[in-house]
């Protein structure tokens, strides 16, 4: 199957805000994603600050603690038809 999204783990995105090294190293995860043509997924997203750091560095999405918890299954649709109603 072809490759269309990049995942960035957590372990660099952790000390995002805090580490030059791992922020280059994002850096250069999304730019080569963008240059082979792939969307950027960040994992493990859990502060206001990294969520910020990966909007400047243009990645396609994130996922963590800092947009949605864990939810159990009944709990997802609840919180979609929140959000849907957010979007209004």
């Amino acid at each position: 199957l072809p490759a269309t999204i990049l995942k960035i783990d957590r372990a660099f995105i952790e000390h995002l805000h805090a580490n030059s090294s791992d922020a280059a190293i994002v850096s250069a995860m999304i730019t080569m994603g963008r240059g082979l043509g792939l969307k950027t997924i960040a994992e493990g997203v859990e502060t206001p600050e990294q969520l910020e750091r990966l909007r400047d560095l243009q990645c396609s999405y994130a996922q963590g603690y800092a947009l949605c918890p864990p939810l159990v299954a009944e709990e997802v649709i609840a919180y979609v038809r929140e959000w849907q109603k957010e979007r209004q």
